[in-house]
């Protein structure tokens, strides 16, 4: 789970099974986070980060899922660091 046990847990879906998370940012109108979950269907593990908006209600909708498997996480890594570097030049 994330390091702080007391916080909410992240609003996705409930045919999944969440194992693990980090929040990387939440407001009072945006949340993001990095999950690790299991479908209710599969024993396979995915990864995904996940953004939600606030909507009026109160409730948390789900705005992005970008799933990111084992096999592409090291080029996604690589990718994101490339393009930050290239933005500092």
């Amino acid at each position: 789970m994330s390091a702080n046990s007391s916080e909410e847990m992240p609003p996705v879906s409930d045919k999944y099974k969440v194992l693990r998370y980090e929040t990387i940012n939440k407001g009072d109108k945006w949340w993001s986070a990095a999950v690790c979950y299991q479908s209710e269907f599969r024993q396979k593990k995915q990864y995904a980060f996940y953004l939600w908006n606030k909507s009026p209600d109160g409730s948390w909708r789900r705005v992005q899922k970008f799933i990111v498997s084992e096999r592409d996480f090291e080029k996604t890594v690589e990718a994101m660091k490339k393009i930050m570097g290239a933005s500092k030049e």
